[in-house]
């Protein structure tokens, strides 16, 4: 083959490719050509409360844990009918109970299960000092209730029903007993990284959740390097929240939300800890006289924007739920409220 037949051969080729690119384009699948802005109809914003969305999965992500039985099966909706259980992934601290995950704590337990179908949704326990219960406010196909209060150490039959438009099922029964008896008090919000000024702005809330009042004399607020015991005197009564805060915080601090009026200040040092919060994030822990934990921030949301606290969601949720902490909304922490 000579020059002029090797040039007329690349001029032909050359002709070709926008062809070939088109021909690929039009038979690649479509989940290979993704824009590279991204999908600019996704909500990114955050939520909280029970059955929160704070942390649920995208809905297209098939192997999320709260994808639904429909996509399971290749997008089929289910025929029409009452809700049926699907098992759920349970992951400790969750037991498996009746086909659902449950974590137990003294005074209340977290249920967590997922059905083929959106539904609504209801716990009851039965005890022999009384019974408690909780509802889903929405229909999901998913649900993470938290049932209290609970009587320590004794034993329940609880009861998960769910229904929708089609009618009711009961999904799951099983006994359960809670843990042994402790002062309700609970780590309810913390916040590591405030917009104002750092570390007088910090904050941890504690919540009386008990029916009774409680003396914290003699308890202590740690950090991962140590801390300081609470004042002397201090007292929370049934219902009340405190803020746990270093001396010199200002309820009405310019840069974050004020406190509620109705919280307990308690003031207990230059700062929270040994030399306040890493805004990097760091566990908190509340501490009895004796040195046991009574109630703590795991500090598994890690490192959080200014301005932005951990919560526990619900307040209720046992200790041991670390699924319970979110993030606060966009408006900022809510110190003092729950």
């Amino acid at each position: 083959m000579n020059r002029e037949e090797l040039k007329e051969r690349g001029i032909q080729a050359l002709a070709l490719v926008p062809i070939t690119l088109l021909v690929a384009a039009l038979t690649c699948p479509a989940t290979d050509l993704e824009p590279p802005w991204g999908d600019a109809t996704a909500d990114d914003g955050p939520h909280s409360g029970d059955d929160r969305d704070t942390d649920d999965p995208p809905p297209d992500d098939p192997d999320a844990d709260g994808a639904g039985a429909g996509e399971e099966d290749g997008g089929e909706e289910p025929p029409p009918g009452p809700p049926t259980l699907v098992a759920a992934r349970c992951t400790s601290p969750e037991i498996t109970a009746g086909g659902a995950c449950v974590i137990v704590g003294p005074h209340s337990c977290a249920v967590h299960w997922r059905m083929d179908r959106d539904a609504f949704g209801r716990v009851t326990c039965a005890g022999a000092l009384g019974d408690a219960s909780a509802e889903a406010s929405r229909g999901l196909d998913e649900h993470r209730l938290v049932v209290s209060p609970l009587v320590p150490a004794v034993a329940y039959s609880c009861t998960v029903e769910a229904w929708n438009e089609d009618g009711r099922a009961t999904l799951a029964v099983f006994g359960l007993e809670t843990l042994g008896d402790s002062p309700w008090i609970a780590v309810t919000e913390v916040l590591e990284n405030p917009t104002g000024a750092e570390p007088t702005q910090e904050f941890v809330e504690l919540a009386n959740l008990d029916s009774t009042e409680v003396d914290l004399t003699g308890w202590a607020l740690e950090d991962e390097s140590g801390g300081a015991p609470l004042p002397d005197g201090t007292v929370l009564l049934p219902g009340d929240v405190a803020l746990l805060v270093p001396d010199e915080y200002d309820p009405d601090g310019a840069g974050d939300p004020g406190a509620a009026p109705t919280a307990l200040v308690v003031r207990i040092g230059r700062s929270i800890g040994s030399m306040g919060l890493r805004n990097s994030g760091e566990c908190v822990y509340l501490l009895d006289p004796s040195g046991a934990v009574v109630s703590s921030y795991p500090n598994n949301r890690g490192a959080l924007p200014d301005g932005i606290s951990a919560v526990r969601l619900p307040p209720e949720s046992p200790e041991t739920d670390e699924g319970a902490w979110a993030e606060s909304g966009s408006g900022g922490p809510t110190p003092g409220r729950l």
